[in-house]
C-alpha cells in the first residue's frame, strides 16, 4: 500500500546582492514544528549542503527533501519549518504542500470511471459551473501542473468532457473530477 509523505523540492537560490557584497555561509536549518493535532510535522529533513559563500550573480540548483510523520488526506495539515540561513541574515520558511500536490497517481478506465462517477452522491460528489479562459487541453495543462491527477483515456473528448482521477495519499480513495465545457456541441 503506497502512501505519500515525502516531499521533494528543487531550490534555486541566487544572489541578487551588489557587486561588492558576497553571502557567506549560505544554509537552510531545520526549526523545530510544534505538533498539534491538525498538523502532521516532519519525520526527517535532507537538507542540501551548506554554500560557502556566493558572489553577486551567481546561483545554484539544490534538493530539499522532506519526510513527513505520516501521510494525510487532508488539505495543508503537513506541516515543516525551516530557516534559510546567510551570513548574519535569515528568512524563516515553512513548507505546507497542497493535498492536490500529494495525491497518488491512479489508473482508471473511461467506464469505470463513469459507472463510479454515477454512485457519487450527497458530501461526495460537489459539481461547480466555471467558465474556463482556456481551450479544453490548455485547462488540462493548467490542472495537471497544479494537481497530481491521472488523465482518464486519451484526455480531452470530441465532446469536449475531460476526466482526471487521483487517489488519496493516506486512504487511497479515489477523487474523481470532470470538466464538461459549458455549450459544447
Amino acid at each position: 500500500e503506497k502512501k505519500t509523505n515525502l516531499v521533494i523540492l528543487q531550490l534555486h537560490i541566487e544572489s541578487q546582492a551588489t557587486s561588492s557584497n558576497v553571502f557567506r555561509r549560505v544554509k537552510l536549518l531545520q526549526r523545530p514544528t510544534s505538533i498539534s493535532s491538525s498538523t502532521i510535522g516532519p519525520r526527517k529533513v535532507y537538507l542540501p549542503q551548506e554554500i560557502h559563500q556566493m558572489k553577486a550573480g551567481q546561483h545554484t540548483e539544490c534538493i530539499l527533501g522532506v519526510e513527513f510523520a505520516s501521510a494525510s488526506d487532508r488539505d495543508e495539515t503537513l506541516l515543516a519549518k525551516l530557516d534559510f540561513k546567510f551570513g548574519s541574515g535569515g528568512i524563516p520558511l515553512e513548507i505546507k504542500p497542497s493535498l492536490g500536490y500529494m495525491l497518488l497517481p491512479c489508473q482508471r478506465a473511461t467506464t469505470s470511471f463513469d459507472d463510479e462517477m454515477k454512485q457519487l452522491q450527497g458530501f461526495q460528489r460537489v459539481e461547480s459551473v466555471i467558465e474556463p479562459k482556456f481551450d479544453m487541453v490548455g485547462l488540462q495543462t493548467t490542472i495537471l501542473r497544479s494537481a497530481a491527477l491521472t488523465v482518464v483515456g486519451s484526455g480531452v473528448t470530441k465532446e469536449s468532457m475531460l476526466r482526471l482521477v487521483g487517489c488519496l495519499p493516506a486512504s487511497g480513495d479515489p477523487v474523481y473530477v470532470v470538466v464538461n465545457k459549458q455549450g459544447a456541441s
